[in-house]
């Protein structure tokens, strides 16, 4: 018969295996962070802070999709509404509509922009019945980084303005899902 100490080792050695498996079997999905890591770029050309967001985004998409269930089924999402988020000043700006750099109308598109992307999470939250506090979290956290690659050209304001305008979108969905 085998003593309790050597049991629980096992399964605590059987436990890791087991997580790191899972964490390996989801590695492919942190490089998703690499398109809005190229549209920033393009846009604004500070490299650090752009690869860093890119960093933070590949380990956010990484330990949601580890987590599973509906945090895993947030990434998708999150990172479609983050990109559209993140077009808007892009689009706007190479298209000479603003400038590149921080101004009253970068930061009323940054909001913009994060409205789209909570609108487009609350539809996705509803559409697919994933009407969950776990679901919204991990999708407005995926977009709101995502789309902070080009908000942060308008500087914090930008960044704030856009995650206001995210939420304020999907908070309606958020209630819905507490009282559920």
């Amino acid at each position: 018969m085998t003593p309790p100490k050597e049991l629980e080792a096992l399964a605590g050695r059987a436990r890791r295996a087991y997580e790191l498996g899972r964490l390996r079997s989801q590695l492919h999905w942190a490089t998703l962070a690499l398109a809005p890591l190229a549209l920033g770029l393009h846009f604004s050309g500070k490299t650090a802070a752009m690869f860093g967001t890119c960093i933070l985004l590949s380990l956010l998409i990484l330990a949601l999709r580890w987590r599973g269930q509906q945090y895993a089924q947030g990434v998708l999402p999150g990172l479609t509404a983050g990109l559209l988020a993140l077009s808007v000043p892009v689009l706007a700006c190479s298209s000479g509509l603003c400038p590149a750099r921080p101004s009253p109308l970068l930061l009323t598109l940054c909001v913009g922009g994060g409205v789209m992307a909570g609108a487009v999470v609350t539809l996705r939250a509803l559409s697919t019945q994933c009407c969950s506090v776990p679901f919204l979290l991990a999708a407005a956290s995926v977009a709101a980084v995502t789309a902070s690659l080009t908000c942060a050209v308008a500087g914090v304001s930008g960044i704030l303005g856009m995650i206001l305008g995210l939420a304020v979108a999907s908070s309606p969905v958020l209630v819905l899902a507490r009282v559920s």
